[in-house]
Parts: structure tokens; sequence; C-alpha cells
């Protein structure tokens, strides 16, 4: 018995280049939306609460969701690259670009 989300080779294929084709898209134009964008969770429930679908549905559909109500209040990931620190007379170092932590580290 075949699984009801299943999907075939050429499917799956055409499915996955959409998705690099609208991430692409996004990161081509780091300027369009802010770095960081928040949203409470009342805010978040009203836009991806209820039960899941009970059957298949149109992925095109389902990726316009994602691009639209989640990676919008995702970090911009090109923040997060990391950085070299050059420190003269000294190899260069890789740092990372972290958000503070809201509670500082225990000792």
């Amino acid at each position: 018995m075949e699984h009801p989300l299943a999907m075939d080779a050429e499917t799956m294929r055409r499915a996955g280049y959409a998705t690099v084709d609208a991430l692409v898209a996004r990161l081509a134009d780091p300027g369009a939306d802010p770095v960081l964008r928040r949203a409470g969770a009342a805010a978040m429930r009203a836009r991806l609460g209820g039960p899941p679908p009970e059957q298949p549905g149109d992925y095109t559909a389902v990726l316009a969701r994602v691009m639209t109500d989640v990676l919008p209040y995702a970090a911009r990931p090109l923040e997060c690259r990391p950085v070299l620190l050059h420190r003269p007379g000294r190899p260069l170092r890789r740092l990372h670009r972290r958000p503070a932590h809201p509670h500082p580290r225990s000792r």
C-alpha cells in the first residue's frame, strides 16, 4: 500500500526545484525583509494553527504558505555567517555571530 503523501520521482524533482527557486529568490534580495521579525505565539497560532490536512494538497500552495507565514519570521541566514578576525602577527580566527542568549550562562 502506497503512503498517501508519497510523490513520484518527477513530482519530487519539480517540488525540489520550486523550493530552491523560492529560497534563491528570497536570498537574492537581502534588504527585502528585516534581519529579524518576531511574532508572538498567538499570532503564529493564527497563521499556522488548526489541524493538519487529512489529504495531500498542492505543493505550490504549501510552499507559498511557508514562504509567507514561516520564513519571514526566521532570522536571515546571511546574518549568521562566520566572521574572520584578524590580529596582526597572528593567524586568522573564525568567529560566528550568534544572537544574544536571553539568559547568561551559569558558571
